[in-house]
């Protein structure tokens, strides 16, 4: 006996089938049309200190002019970055982004949290970052640079 839901079930599946089947491109960029590609920048960047307490790293960056007719041009970061403490793999890291869209800020609107392994999870994700304003090296620690 064949109920609605069964035929339901066998035309998704033949839908899916399909999709997988007659794709076109490269299989690894299968979203870029649906979600993508998009082109991510910065405006301004600045501390968010809590009341009365420092936090170990300081930091000043600027970023220059975002061109939105030259998208693909990078943008060149200038500034320092002032830490307490030697950047290793003992320690953990939290990074918070916070978005300004539709003229409000949308505060956490991504959490990454590396609970340990702070320096590999550097190399890791942002390695021109940490190549170039961390000076690091494939050794796991930025320790006595």
């Amino acid at each position: 006996m064949q109920t609605r839901n069964t035929g339901s079930t066998l035309l998704f599946q033949l839908v899916l089938l399909t999709l997988l089947l007659f794709q076109e491109g490269n299989p690894s960029k299968v979203l870029n049309s649906f979600m993508g590609p998009y082109i991510g920048y910065g405006e301004h960047f600045y501390m968010c200190e809590p009341n009365n307490r420092l936090l170990p790293c300081r930091w000043n960056i600027r970023a220059t002019h975002f061109n939105p007719y030259k998208p693909k041009e990078l943008q060149r970061l200038t500034g320092n970055v002032t830490a307490g403490e030697a950047l290793s793999d003992d320690l953990w890291a939290k990074v918070v982004v916070d978005l300004r869209s539709n003229n409000q800020w949308k505060e956490n609107a991504f959490v990454f949290t590396f609970k340990n392994s702070a320096c590999r999870a550097a190399r890791e994700n942002i390695p021109g970052f940490y190549k170039q304003v961390l000076k690091g090296k494939d050794e796991g620690s930025l320790r006595g640079q």
